[in-house]
């Protein structure tokens, strides 16, 4: 179809202009009404000005954006994070890594990270749009937002690790980084390769085998040994001694008992049909064969590793706590033993004295009944020296033999004893399989009540380990005082109360459920419950971990160079200057020292070194530094809608989030965190620090973005003066003395529509999506309106 043109063959002007001339004044009104409409449609809509610099100058064809294209195919848009850069820089030029400056810069990070927003009636913090507040599944706002600083050198900058962060750090970083990988290597190192790891065991045992090899005395502390396993390289034979075992131990160890397992589900099975068992016991044997079945079936390598790591732990408290173990034993014989004798000697012969000495044996059987010894309910950490009458805790001192409390499963028996009952390693070949009970006239008509079958079965670790699932108990973790004697001797009940307070340990926590004061989320608890719960507080004890208090910047895990375990990070607090540049010239990590990252690179972290950055060491220290860098990570509007519908989210889910109001939140929230962060960076008697703040367009506008916005906006004032010049100039040139033939109500009437169809074409390209941006903005008032001003002087 051929446009119609704007002049006829005849030289008339085409249909409406003709019109248009001879009724001007329905156009006049119509035209006018037009560009407003579009004005007030286009220019309310909440997004009209691009903001996003791709959008702007970034190509939209060519092998780049054909690449970019590519890219976000297979997601790459989504995998990243938008970032907050931190810029903290000395006001004066000088060296930033003083303990005053430190402190500003850390409580303005403290400021910034308790930036909030009010949302329909939510408020947004900074643990809702953070990208990352977890270590793993179910610990999502059960632990700190992660982000990089030089701050992290130092102890004082753990004041984000608030009470709950702590426990989730205990739980879930400790027991995954120490107990649960190095606990049971320690036993494979033990067991297994004392040849191959004598050097390292003999150096945490000997001072002077320390000292002859270049160590400090203090080197020779056994608990190092569990370090080491962790940091030993992967060619050392030692280590390659430990993995190798370690492979086969677990494997072996969870063939052996699912097999056992089943096999003794099948025999017990067998005797059930056949009869040959008491009436009375089907029942019972019924319920044990289905769940011997069940373990038999559902057992993993991780709850043959979790075993492993409680077995060894029982073994590692005589080997750590031997020495503690007779020297408490000492103090208390001295202070209770000549009064119990004496009233043994008067009025209760039946008392039971403790021996002057105790030998090592005599200590390492102590503790490990104590290990094995019934959970309590009364004083959980209990006691190992075997004084009272019963292990309840409510015993009465020097009436028995009992310690009090433990872990509730008994360990005692030999390992893998009931695969040996089960003969399991011949059970596939028929022809070779001996079970036990082949020797003793077949298997038992009563099993549980079977000698045989209670020494190998029934006192198997692993056995009551396992069993331990099926058995509900009743109890709870609590801290009341050890008791003392009830001879009606005032002397002795009194001092021995006084005694047994002081020796008190008090284990127990308020997140150790189920306890007096929370029952926990469970309607029942299992023994097996109990005992990890026993063992984990044992581990605590002799890591020297107070649960709920200790983080990473006051425990740490020994893996980083530098640290140590059981050790804490520097403080500049009450330290000078050149300590505080020691402590920020060794490697720098993130706060599990470099699990998960490795060591980070201090060159985006740390400006105006001096020396530089690949120059400096322990040996050649920081002399100075100018400027601090923070990096904070924030999730993108997806996640952010994924994450506050957690049930951990404080101040409870939220579920009426989208992405584009996430955008939004985002995007307010970087704006908050920058006022909060630039505070007087303006103002040179603000403080010995400046403040600076950049951050990224990625998932919502960020610093460029805004500077965008504001940029573009910013024209109004001189299209202001520009259109009003326009319109002077155009009436002294079109006004005249003849009131007839001035032309200054056609000119002002001509520039008002000018600029209403510069604005109504702007209003119309919002509509369709396309926004204003700094190109339009600052270009096309100028253009359009002058080339519309020059058409009314042709009209």
């Amino acid at each position: 179809m051929v446009a119609e043109p704007l002049v006829t063959k005849k030289g008339e002007a085409a249909w409406p202009f003709p019109h248009m001339v001879k009724m001007p004044w329905p156009y006049l009104a119509i035209m006018p009404l037009a560009y407003i409409l579009l004005i007030y449609f286009g220019w309310t809509q909440d997004d009209y000005v691009e903001s996003n610099v791709s959008e702007i100058w970034i190509p939209r064809s060519g092998s780049y954006a054909q690449d970019n294209k590519y890219a976000a195919r297979f997601g790459k848009v989504d995998l990243g994070t938008s970032s907050i850069a931190a810029m903290a820089i000395s006001r004066d030029g000088g060296n930033i890594f003083t303990p005053d400056r430190l402190e500003e810069i850390r409580a303005r990070m403290e400021a910034a990270e308790e930036a909030t927003l009010e949302w329909k009636g939510h408020t947004i913090t900074w643990e809702d749009v953070c990208a990352s507040n977890n270590v793993g599944l179910g610990t999502t706002y059960e632990f700190p937002c992660a982000r990089i600083t030089p701050l992290d050198y130092f102890q004082e900058a753990g004041w984000f690790f608030e009470e709950n962060d702590r426990v989730t750090w205990r739980n879930s970083v400790i027991r995954k980084s120490i107990v649960k990988p190095i606990i049971p290597r320690f036993g494979i190192m033990s067991q297994y390769c004392p040849t191959q790891c004598q050097h390292q065991i003999t150096l945490r045992n000997s001072e002077a085998y320390a000292v002859l090899n270049g160590y400090d005395a203090s080197y020779a502390n056994p608990l190092g040994l569990l370090g080491d396993i962790a940091s030993m390289e992967m060619n050392d034979p030692c280590k390659r001694c430990i993995e190798e075992n370690f492979e086969v131990q677990i494997n072996n160890l969870l063939l052996a008992t699912k097999g056992s397992f089943g096999v003794l589900a099948q025999q017990i099975g067998i005797l059930i049909q056949s009869g040959a068992a008491d009436p009375s016991s089907v029942p019972q044997l019924a319920t044990l064969a289905g769940q011997y079945g069940q373990l038999a079936q559902s057992l993993t390598r991780a709850d043959a590793e979790e075993f492993f790591t409680y077995y060894t732990t029982r073994g590692l408290y005589p080997a750590f706590n031997l020495d503690g173990y007779k020297e408490a034993y000492d103090q208390l014989v001295a202070v209770l033993r000549t009064p119990c004798l004496q009233v043994k000697a008067t009025t209760r012969p039946d008392l039971i004295c403790p021996n002057e000495t105790v030998t090592d044996d005599e200590a390492e059987q102590a503790m490990l009944d104590h290990a094995d010894g019934p959970f309590s309910s009364y004083n959980t950490a209990g006691s190992p020296f075997p004084w009272w009458s019963d292990a309840s805790g409510t015993g009465k001192l020097f009436e028995g033999t009992s310690g009090v409390s433990g872990s509730g499963i008994n360990m005692a028996g030999e390992l893998l004893s009931m695969a040996f009952y089960t003969d399991i390693l011949n059970v596939q070949n028929p022809p070779a399989w001996n079970p036990l009970w082949d020797g003793l006239g077949g298997f038992p008509t009563d099993p549980l009540n079977h000698p045989v079958y209670q020494q190998t079965v029934l006192g198997d670790p692993t056995y009551n380990w396992f069993m331990a699932v099926y058995e509900t108990q009743d109890s709870i973790c609590q801290n009341n005082n050890l008791t003392g004697t009830q001879t009606q001797v005032v002397a002795l009940d009194v001092g021995s109360a006084f005694a047994m307070q002081e020796a008190t340990q008090n284990w127990c926590t308020k997140h150790d459920v189920p306890n007096k004061d929370n029952s926990g989320r469970e309607t029942s608890y299992t023994k097996q419950h109990f005992s990890i719960m026993w063992y984990d507080l044992f581990i605590d004890t002799f890591l020297g971990i107070e649960q709920g208090v200790d983080s990473p910047f006051t425990w740490t895990l020994g893996q980083g160079c530098g640290y140590s375990l059981a050790g804490e990070r520097d403080q500049y607090a009450d330290s000078n200057e050149t300590s505080v540049l020691a402590s920020a010239s060794e490697i720098l990590y993130y706060i599990d020292e470099g699990t998960s990252v490795g060591p980070i690179d201090r060159n985006i972290l740390i400006g105006g070194a001096n020396p530089s950055i690949e120059e400096i060491s322990s040996e050649n220290p920081l002399e100075e530094a100018t400027v601090i860098q923070s990096l904070y990570a924030i999730a993108f509007p997806e996640n952010v809608v994924k994450k506050v519908k957690n049930c951990n989210r404080p101040g409870g889910a939220i579920e009426d989030m989208n992405a584009a109001e996430a955008e939004e939140i985002l995007e307010n929230f970087k704006e908050e965190m920058e006022k909060i962060w630039v505070k007087g960076w303006n103002d040179d008697n603000d403080g010995e620090v400046q403040f600076v703040y950049f951050s990224d367009d990625a998932g919502s506008v960020g610093t460029t973005g805004r500077t965008l916005l504001d940029i573009t906006l910013d024209n109004g004032k001189l299209m202001s003066i520009s259109i009003c010049l326009i319109a002077i100039f155009s009436i002294i040139l079109l006004i005249s003395p003849d009131w007839i033939e001035s032309r200054v109500l056609v000119t002002l009437i001509g520039v008002s529509l000018v600029v209403l169809a510069y604005f109504a074409s702007l209003g119309l390209a919002i509509l369709f999506d396309i926004k204003i941006n700094i190109s339009t903005a600052w270009t096309l008032p100028f253009i359009i309106i002058g080339i519309g001003v020059d058409d009314v002087y042709i009209v």
